[in-house]
């Protein structure tokens, strides 16, 4: 069973909220109220899976709740509101999903359901994470195997495991972003800020506001009737102007150490 707690000053929009998610199997409303600081108190006390959260709110609004409240017990958010114009600041404060009102049901259901399989994954993942450091054990002197860089894609399904050697480039699409693999296209809810963060350092780089590309997969720049990179799969991209010193950074060979001949 999900429990989960609703957060809105709206008294309308709180009853409509609640009405929507008591239709929901598997899921147990624990506590409903308009104030930021009661929820505080109510997630303390009931330790909810999610809490679905207005933004526009009176004294601490929406975001600064799910800073403060995630600093205290793992939780999840997801923020339900009328302005789409704070999604960044919704997913810096680390929310699982950003629903816009009216509440369309559906969306909504698909949203929960990410939760859950976020729910269920995580202790898992933690699990296999604490197991394999004590695996490690006290072999200090024993090298390690280099690891795969991996991301999990948070999709309408559940998580997916992708290696980011398999991404050939990621596209934005309105709320959404679709991952290209070698074979395959999963559609992602997150943006491109977010996105760009999670494969800081690696070979995924940022071209564009709608693109980023794998470098290793990059073929060819072209400058003709704008700049524009192609890659080994055949898909050109556009560059934006702001991130050609970025990208031909990023490809610049590592200069070499060879002692030149006399």
């Amino acid at each position: 069973m999900l429990k989960v707690l609703l957060v809105d000053d709206e008294p309308l929009a709180l009853a409509n909220l609640q009405r929507i998610v008591e239709g929901f199997e598997d899921v147990e409303v624990i506590g409903s109220t308009g104030s930021s600081t009661t929820a505080l108190h109510i997630a303390k006390r009931q330790r909810p899976d999610v809490i679905l959260v207005d933004i526009e709110m009176p004294g601490m609004n929406g975001v600064n709740f799910a800073r403060e409240i995630k600093a205290r017990i793992p939780v999840q958010i997801i923020f339900v509101t009328a302005y789409n114009q704070y999604a960044v600041d919704a997913f810096d404060a680390v929310a699982l999903d950003y629903v816009l009102k009216p509440v369309d049901p559906e969306r909504l259901a698909a949203s929960l359901d990410r939760a859950w399989t976020q729910a269920l994954v995580g202790p898992i993942l933690e699990a296999i994470d604490q197991r394999a450091a004590t695996l490690k054990g006290p072999l200090t002197d024993r090298p390690e195997p280099e690891a795969e860089t991996v991301y999990w894609a948070p999709t309408d399904g559940g998580l997916v495991r992708i290696l980011h050697e398999d991404i050939d480039h990621i596209e934005a699409c309105r709320d959404y972003a679709y991952i290209h693999t070698r074979s395959k296209k999963y559609m992602v809810r997150e943006t491109m800020t977010a996105l760009e963060g999670s494969f800081a350092g690696s070979a995924l780089r940022r071209i564009h506001r709608s693109h980023i590309v794998n470098l290793n997969r990059i073929q060819a720049i072209q400058s003709t009737a704008g700049r524009r990179v192609v890659l080994s799969c055949g898909t050109a991209l556009p560059v934006g102007r702001k991130y050609y010193d970025q990208l031909r950074a990023g490809l610049a060979p590592t200069p070499s150490t060879a002692t030149p001949s006399q």
